[in-house]
């Protein structure tokens, strides 16, 4: 029986630098600057899974959700993190904090190349999915 994913800081930084280097992948420099996070909160909010906000002018913050943990497959959850990581790191890119076509062009671009991960990115996840 596999252990139960319980979701720490230590994974949500991990998965941040994994999706710095996808989204670099995809993307021009001009279109994709590593962001600075200057604030990591695990949550336990119940309407979402992870959501960013601008902070302090220049840089972000990312609330995470433990509703992750409920998956019980432990490498699907963190793929999970790393697919919702990768979403929320979309919205600090220039003209993508909505989920417009800008938004969903860069999901295709990271889905396409990166489909030997499985990696799924949209614009809405549930935890049925």
């Amino acid at each position: 029986m596999s252990k139960k994913f319980r979701l720490s800081e230590r994974d949500v930084k991990i998965a941040i630098l994994n999706a710095i280097d996808v989204l670099r992948s995809v993307c021009s420099e001009k279109e994709f600057k590593q962001p600075k996070i200057y604030e990591i909160r695990i949550t336990n909010a119940k309407s979402y899974w992870a959501n960013i906000r601008k902070q302090h002018g220049d840089g972000f913050r990312i609330h995470v959700s433990r509703l992750i943990e409920l998956i019980s497959d432990t490498s699907l959850a963190r793929r999970r993190l790393e697919e919702t990581i990768i979403h929320e790191l979309i919205h600090t890119m220039p003209g993508r904090m909505n989920h417009g076509p800008k938004f969903k062009m860069i999901c295709e671009r990271v889905n396409r190349k990166y489909f030997d991960r499985g990696y799924n990115i949209r614009t809405k996840t549930s935890s049925a999915d």
